[in-house]
């Protein structure tokens, strides 16, 4: 008897494949790193992971706290893992949006709605992670060229603004697409204005946001002290989300290599040793990138089978 091919059917079978040959290829690489696991402290491990479930438990109070319908917790969770297997065939985090609006849209939201809590968490995330690497910049009294990194974001905000400008004229010019475009933007931000008009609400949402990157540096910081390394708080938060952000700019699913890379390059430049930077890179990797999209496959089918997504 055929039976139609329904998308969720067909996403979670070319998902699943790619899940499976890119960590079966992982996996492969690590047989040379045998004998530094084995010499691991596992009481430092166990609490490493530990560490790496605070950026699942922040992610799903953050869309709690952005979303204008209450949320369970329990499927909310579910989805920041399902998220992490979609990541693995998504680059830049567009899996992760997708599967948020997708979650509020079965919730009731229509899609248009659906999408300002999905803005609201991604850009509060980036907000809070850049004030933390800032603070973190100046306790750990890392040096670093003000005048490149200045020019540089005045360029940005340059091209940003005449964008921008270029979009107002094109949206004034032609009434049609104005009022095509300018109504889910007043809708959006509706939902930016109603969450910061709570505070409770907005706390919520920020506190979570630096949860998450504080949980991912701590379980960095209890990786390096499983392999005898050790770095103070502002040093993990900078070296994390230094990494954090070059992996996303590079358009590969799920920054794979990028953020291993620039997470080494960063322990040796402030003193780790290279036979202890690798290890305690590769342990934090698993834990919080690779080991989350198995049992993400689980958690989307569950989520798929109950209407959540």
């Amino acid at each position: 008897e055929l039976r139609r091919v329904k998308p969720q059917n067909l996403f979670m079978a070319v998902a699943t494949l790619f899940a499976v040959v890119y960590l079966l290829g992982q996996i492969s690489e690590l047989g040379d790193l045998g004998s530094a696991f084995a010499d691991a402290s596992w009481g430092w491990v166990v609490l490493a992971f530990c560490f790496s479930l605070v950026p699942r438990l922040a992610g799903s109070t953050s869309l709690m706290a952005a979303s204008p319908l209450k949320l369970q917790l329990g499927p909310t969770v579910q989805l920041q893992y399902a998220t992490a297997f979609t990541t693995l065939a998504t680059p830049g985090g567009y899996g992760a949006s997708v599967m948020n609006i997708r979650y509020l849209q079965r919730r009731g939201m229509d899609v248009t709605s659906a999408v300002g809590p999905s803005l609201l968490v991604s850009w509060s995330g980036s907000l809070v992670q850049g004030a933390l690497f800032l603070i973190a910049l100046v306790v750990s009294g890392q040096s670093f060229d003000a005048t490149s990194t200045l020019s540089a974001n005045a360029r940005t905000i340059l091209l940003a603004v005449i964008a921008l400008g270029v979009a107002v004229g094109v949206l004034w010019r032609l009434p049609k697409l104005r009022n095509l475009v300018v109504p889910p933007l007043q809708r959006i931000w509706a939902t930016f204005r109603e969450v910061f008009a709570h505070p409770r609400r907005a706390s919520v949402l920020l506190g979570s946001a630096a949860a998450s990157s504080l949980g991912f540096a701590l379980c960095l910081g209890a990786c390096l002290h499983a392999y005898g390394g050790s770095l103070s708080l502002a040093n993990l938060v900078v070296v994390n989300i230094g990494a954090s952000t070059l992996s996303s700019v590079v358009p590969v699913p799920g920054g794979m290599g990028v953020a291993e890379a620039a997470m080494v390059a960063g322990l040796t430049a402030l003193g780790v040793p290279t036979d202890v930077a690798v290890p305690a890179v590769i342990t934090h990797r698993i834990l919080t990138f690779w080991l989350p999209p198995p049992i993400g496959w689980f958690t989307t089918r569950s989520l798929l089978d109950r209407g959540y997504l």
